[in-house]
């Protein structure tokens, strides 16, 4: 697995649980609820604001019907799908954290939002169609 920021896992686990829990039609509240944390944290995690413990990391893998090393892997590959699409987007990077810098320099803060959520979204595509 290739070594990812705690700034970007952080950012990409928050639009997959974001994601899921949209999909699903479920408010922050409820989905809170569903996993056991607060709308609070839970928000907090889906702006990339606060990266969860072992134990709530869990808890959310559970919420979306996920393994916690599935959704580990999930984050890992999102993060090089998006690293992969800043590059090819002309984006240099000097080391494996320096892709979300060059994301936000070229895409922009919301920019960066929506490319991982592009990248999230195909692979979660693709692993319901297997």
């Amino acid at each position: 697995m290739v070594e990812i920021s705690d700034q970007a896992f952080t950012r990409v686990l928050g639009r997959i649980i974001s994601h899921v829990r949209k999909e699903r039609g479920l408010s922050q509240e409820a989905f809170a609820g569903h996993v056991g944390i607060t709308q609070s944290m839970l928000s907090r995690i889906e702006q990339g604001l606060a990266t969860p413990d072992a134990q709530v990391f869990r808890k959310l893998a559970d919420g979306i019907d996920k393994k916690p090393d599935d959704l580990y892997r999930l984050v890992d590959e999102a993060e090089k799908r998006a690293q992969k699409l800043v590059v090819d987007s002309g984006g240099k990077q000097k080391s494996s954290g320096d892709w979300l810098a060059a994301a936000v320099a070229i895409f922009g803060v919301v920019g960066i939002a929506s490319l991982i959520g592009v990248a999230v979204a195909a692979i979660l595509e693709s692993k319901d169609s297997k």
